[in-house]
């Protein structure tokens, strides 16, 4: 009796299990290898998949094997694969159908084309867009006067004002009060005399 509840259990578990593991996956997968008449992979050949109630747009690219994968697809369709790559004639498969979880293999052959491109001329001006009359996007323009007289990294008021007037500063117990003029920018004057005679 023992081993038929053990025996039970186990099923029913290992049911559950498969049925959410199942219930896990809400998409498709399109793959597949794209090679020429000579049978050699067709590198970098752009294959886009449109399906055609939503409209949705999937792409991949194939690699040095020529193979590609798009995956986290739309399940159901119908699904339009465009494969086309530069030099070859493009390849269109139509009423493509993909299932839950599925991969769908769509492999092609492509044909070289015989059409000759036109020489493509490209100039460029010296000028540059971000000129002075053609700024884009807010600007400002700062001098080394405002420089001087604008907040610290600090962000503090006090250090935009000039300080003239005298800030004693104390170095060690030991050494006699010296008497420091702060102006800026940034230059010190020190005057020499001791606390005493001041």
């Amino acid at each position: 009796m023992k081993n038929a509840f053990k025996s039970f259990l186990l099923a029913f578990t290992t049911l559950i299990a498969g049925v959410s593991a199942f219930a896990q996956v809400t998409t498709s997968t399109l793959s597949g290898r794209i090679v020429d008449q000579s049978g050699e992979p067709v590198i970098g050949a752009a294959v886009l998949a449109q399906h055609l109630p939503s409209g949705t747009v999937y792409g991949g690219v194939t690699n040095s094997d020529g193979r590609y994968t798009i995956q986290g697809m739309r399940t159901g369709g119908p699904y339009t694969v465009e494969v086309s790559n530069l030099g070859y004639q493009g390849v269109t498969y139509t009423d493509i159908t993909l299932q839950l979880g599925q991969t769908y293999i769509q492999n092609a052959t492509l044909n070289e084309s015989t059409e000759f491109l036109e020489a493509v001329v490209l100039t460029a001006s010296p000028t540059s867009k971000f000129a002075a009359q053609e700024k884009i996007g807010a600007a400002t323009n700062i001098s080394n006067a405002d420089i001087l007289t604008l907040p610290t990294a600090s962000r503090s008021t006090t250090s935009a004002f000039p300080r003239p007037f005298p800030v004693a500063v104390c170095l060690s117990p030991w050494t006699p009060l010296r008497r420091f003029r702060l102006s800026f920018p940034l230059m010190m004057s020190v005057s020499q005399t001791s606390s005493a005679a001041a």
